[in-house]
């Protein structure tokens, strides 16, 4: 079993990986929690919200995203993107 964060032995759930484990990267200026569960789960931008700290927790976020993608599945990329893989084009043949 591979871990997001070297040293956390917990099977995390979304919320303890990027909001309350105690081994997140401490050389990241990590935002406070939001208290409103589609900012902290996704990102999304409520009325009224400081966006200097909608900044900071959509860098956070992209940051815990990549590094989980990158612990699971290494650097693998698909070779397919976007409005390519959607109508099924591939290396410009239809699969």
């Amino acid at each position: 079993m591979r871990f997001v964060w070297e040293g956390c032995s917990c099977l995390g759930t979304w919320d303890h990986i990027v909001w309350e484990c105690s081994k997140r990267p401490p050389d990241h200026d990590t935002p406070p929690k939001p208290g409103e569960m589609l900012s902290s789960r996704f990102g999304w931008v409520l009325h009224g919200q400081n966006m200097v700290e909608v900044h900071k927790r959509h860098a956070w976020l992209t940051l815990v995203q990549k590094t989980s993608w990158t612990t699971v599945h290494g650097n693998f990329r698909p070779p397919y993107t976007g409005v390519a893989w959607r109508f099924g084009w591939v290396s410009g043949t239809k699969q």
